[in-house]
């Protein structure tokens, strides 16, 4: 929940989508309060989703079941359709599913999911 809402709050400053190569991978840019202009990527790479900031990856989370990005634009009467096209994303549908990340039975109690899913408007797109 807490990687949700940190690259939540990032995409929602977005200035610019820089690049969606997959669903489990996308590059923006932001400003934060200081005006500086920081360049962001979150890609899953097996069952972490990493985190890169300026040129620096850390694993943001592990025990990633599923990673998925949709990407949006507006029709000419404002209705969300798909793009694939960088600069013309306006809404990301961030699904992301997570389980323990030690191996477990599929029938033990231990073996717990959570999944979470916001849809994010750009708003200095």
């Amino acid at each position: 929940r807490i990687a949700l809402e940190l690259m939540v709050r990032e995409l929602r400053s977005a200035t610019s989508v820089t690049a969606i190569p997959s669903a489990t991978d996308m590059s923006f840019q932001y400003k934060d309060v200081l005006e500086t202009l920081h360049t962001v990527r979150y890609q899953l790479a097996g069952a972490v989703l990493n985190r890169t900031l300026d040129g620096v990856t850390t694993p943001l989370i592990g025990g990633v079941v599923s990673f998925n990005l949709t990407y949006f634009d507006n029709d000419a009467n404002g209705i969300p359709t798909p793009t694939a096209l960088a600069g013309s994303v306006k809404l990301v549908l961030v699904q992301l599913v997570t389980g323990t990340e030690e191996s477990v039975a599929s029938y033990s109690d231990s073996n717990q999911r959570a999944t979470v899913e916001m849809l994010v408007r750009l708003r200095n797109t």
